[in-house]
């Protein structure tokens, strides 16, 4: 089962991500949606920023600028502005 469902934040990164690296998106859709069910109770922007950080702090690179981008935010346009800017060079270079 998919963690990535049609009008979510999740399929936003997901679209974000496929337009830079359709292997990549795929990669987020299968571990993303295997990792998900494992954090109950988080919101979806919350999940999306744990799942984030998690890999990232898993690269060989520094990331510190990445993560701290990934942080809570009302508004999810911002957020994902600044994953497509700052985290997703890195996560297509370095994942």
């Amino acid at each position: 089962m998919s963690a990535i469902l049609p009008g979510s934040k999740a399929e936003a990164v997901y679209m974000a991500i496929a337009r830079r690296s359709p292997q990549t998106a795929e990669r987020f859709r299968t571990q993303f949606s295997a990792t998900v069910f494992d954090r109950c109770g988080m919101g979806e922007l919350e999940l999306l920023n744990a799942f984030w950080r998690d890999q990232l702090a898993s690269l060989s690179v520094a990331t510190f600028t990445e993560r701290e981008c990934l942080c809570a935010s009302n508004d999810f346009a911002a957020w994902l502005a600044n994953f497509e800017n700052y985290v997703l060079p890195t996560i297509v270079c370095n994942w």
